[in-house]
């Protein structure tokens, strides 16, 4: 599945950073620039930002804004994701240090990583800047009804496993 995978690509990564971007989704041209800075310059394990929506033909739709501080981060994690999975990077040592992704989910793997990531004390932050632009199209895994179906499910065993930073 996509978490094998991606975490094939964090145990083989020779870098001490490991920048996430979805196939379809488009990063600002300085935001490694900045997130690499962020992260030798703060305590944090995994850095995020806030994020444009563009459409299939890269016009932004509109905006996501995700809270910046650990605490605030932690707080939302209990209602859903509050990080743009396309616009993370975080620290490989510490993200190996939590076993990475669970072989679990399909779909909200993410948030999932992050709520453990709260768990085990990692701060997590955004940027509030917009450096990454995330695709909407009819081909997502939660487009479809059935996609849209197993996302919930997934949410719902999620927040069971997460109820004591809720």
């Amino acid at each position: 599945g996509q978490s094998i995978s991606m975490n094939n690509g964090i145990k083989l990564a020779k870098g001490k950073f490991i920048a996430r971007l979805d196939q379809d989704d488009l990063s600002h041209p300085n935001r490694f620039e900045k997130q690499v800075k962020f992260l030798s310059e703060n305590e944090c394990s995994i850095l995020g930002s806030w994020a444009y929506t563009i459409d299939a033909n890269s016009e932004i739709t509109g905006h996501i804004i995700h809270p910046t501080t650990n605490d605030s981060i932690h707080n939302a994690l209990g209602i859903d994701c509050a990080l743009s999975h396309s616009s993370i990077m975080m620290k490989k040592e510490d993200i190996l240090s939590i076993g990475s992704y669970s072989k679990k989910y399909k779909i909200a793997m993410d948030w999932d990583l992050w709520i453990r990531a709260a768990k085990s004390g990692l701060v997590i932050r955004n940027i509030p800047e917009y450096l990454c632009y995330s695709r909407i199209h009819a081909l997502q895994a939660t487009s479809n009804k059935i996609g849209a179906i197993n996302l919930i499910k997934e949410k719902v065993a999620i927040l069971k496993n997460s109820k004591n930073i809720i």
